[in-house]
């Protein structure tokens, strides 16, 4: 079901083609990643000013929408900080008055591997994690991307998932192009099924570490392996298996463009006519030259034009 804090994007108000709009796409808030000590980040006073420098903006700017595409916090549910994190993230982003903020859930959000309690966890604090929204005469699908990459421990769930997108989602879509006129189908998730290629590997985060100079202590080269064996077992973008049924069902769509987060980086790449764009982060950066930042997305009835906008830090 649509979260109640957006039935302004309800069939109802926002199904018919209304023109040319603007949303922000966000990503990676991640309260306490700067930080990044035991608890999940024990201070989170920069993702704070970053966040805030996006809420004054999007005050000001007052777009139809704006998305977070996961990783709220950095600390995870269970850990020291989260219930801090949480209410701090809230209490930013209540700010922003007349601009509906529409949710993914990222790893940090449901865990790496969700099960139902991580699953429970999220809902009861977020809201749901699939559902299909509209803007203007164009249909938002939001969808759990932690159920595509590590589906293990909730099956159901990531099956579930799936038959609503094959089914009603379908249906919706459908519904949407015939008796609305929907100009654009955009899908929303938290890790992005590609980052150069629809037919490229699944990768991992240990792919991208770069090794600590030869000059580092042998403690840094234990706390380097450690991390790097614990990041071969995280996705960076959805596994080709799981991917497949998505894009089939993004090509049905004829859909306009994939947004997504948690690489904490900008790539943008396509696929036809499709267009898969990853944002970089809110907070904390992670590669050489990124920085912190949000997207500005402008919506033409023909096409779309985006462009990545730097926040000062």
């Amino acid at each position: 079901p649509l979260p109640a804090s957006l039935s302004a994007l309800s069939w109802e108000n926002e199904g018919t083609w209304k023109g040319e709009f603007q949303f922000w796409v966000m990503a990676d808030a991640q309260l306490g990643f700067f930080k990044n000590d035991e608890g999940g980040g024990s201070e989170w006073d920069r993702e704070e000013a970053l966040c805030s420098d996006v809420v004054t903006r999007l005050r000001k700017a007052c777009p139809k929408f704006a998305i977070m595409c996961g990783d709220m916090t950095q600390a995870r549910p269970g850990q020291k900080f989260y219930e801090p994190q949480v209410a701090a993230f809230k209490r930013l982003f209540g700010e922003l008055n007349d601009v509906p903020l529409v949710l993914c859930c990222g790893n940090h959000d449901v865990s790496d591997v969700p099960t139902a309690g991580d699953l429970a966890s999220y809902r009861s604090r977020f809201g749901p994690d699939q559902f299909v929204f509209y803007a203007a005469g164009t249909v938002g699908v939001v969808v759990n991307g932690s159920l595509l990459c590590n589906p293990e421990k909730s099956p159901e769930e990531a099956s579930a998932q799936l038959r609503w997108l094959q089914s009603e989602v379908d249906v919706e879509i459908s519904r949407a192009r015939t008796e609305g006129g929907a100009q654009h189908v955009f899908l929303f998730l938290h890790q992005p099924l590609f980052i150069e290629s629809y037919d490229e590997k699944a990768i991992v985060w240990a792919d991208f570490m770069d090794e600590p100079p030869s000059s580092a202590s042998a403690e840094d080269w234990a706390q380097f392996e450690k991390v790097r064996a614990a990041g071969r077992n995280k996705c960076v973008n959805v596994p080709p298996a799981r991917r497949k049924p998505i894009l089939d069902l993004l090509l049905k769509w004829d859909a306009t463009a994939v947004f997504a987060g948690h690489f904490h980086r900008n790539a943008v790449t396509t696929y036809g006519r499709l267009q898969m764009i990853t944002t970089g982060a809110v907070g904390r950066p992670l590669g050489q030259g990124s920085v912190s930042g949000f997207r500005i997305v402008d919506v033409a009835k023909e096409d779309i034009s985006h462009r990545f906008v730097p926040l000062l830090g």
